[in-house]
């Protein structure tokens, strides 16, 4: 987002340096994504509840 000038600085909500999808899917303590990738390419429930329910200002 801060690198589209969408935001100020890069830093995230949960205390991490920057914004990342990596972060976001893998790594964020808040909104990680607790299934497999393969969730996202087979549309499973986990995955559209997750994005359904993603929290983030685009």
């Amino acid at each position: 987002m801060h690198q589209w000038k969408l935001r100020d600085n890069p830093a995230y909500d949960c205390g991490n340096a920057a914004q990342t999808i990596q972060h976001i899917m893998s790594g964020c303590p808040k909104r990680k994504f607790e299934g497999k990738m393969s969730d996202f390419f087979r549309l499973t429930s986990e995955a559209l509840d997750w994005i359904a329910t993603l929290d983030i200002r685009l």
